[in-house]
């Protein structure tokens, strides 16, 4: 593996953690360094991602519980993906050569992309039995 690939996965550890700092010291709700959602505040409608900061931000303060209310999906599907990534990226920095791939089926990608769609239009309808999906506001 070419040293250059070392030393950028080190600087993308490096730039995940300085934003993980961040995010836990400030809380999204109240800082005004981080944007509101577009897709709410222009067409008001909640798209898959939103909630996702404040989420996210409950999970790195330990409040797992509170970071789902916040958005389920970020936190069943998000939230491995990045673990994953992270993992994968310290493998490179630390041992210099990439993991062995783990190939999904083709099928895996459109189901997960299916999936958000889904849960994006069912967040949307104003039923009490998609009130869980929604965000607090």
């Amino acid at each position: 593996m070419h040293p250059a690939a070392r030393w950028f996965a080190g600087a993308q550890l490096t730039a995940i953690a300085c934003a993980a700092v961040f995010l836990r010291t400030h809380d999204p709700v109240t800082t005004s360094l981080l944007p509101p959602c577009p897709t709410h505040r222009f067409l008001g409608l909640y798209c898959p991602g939103c909630g996702s900061l404040r989420a996210l931000h409950h999970v790195l303060n330990g409040q797992f519980t509170e970071a789902w209310r916040f958005n389920p999906a970020m936190m069943a599907l998000g939230l491995p993906v990045a673990v994953a990534y992270i993992a994968f990226l310290l493998w490179m920095a630390l041992r210099g050569r990439r993991t062995p791939v783990v190939r999904l089926p083709r099928m895996t990608g459109w189901a997960v992309l299916a999936a958000l769609v889904l849960y994006g239009v069912l967040r949307n309808i104003p039923l009490a039995v998609f009130e869980f999906m929604r965000p607090p506001m």
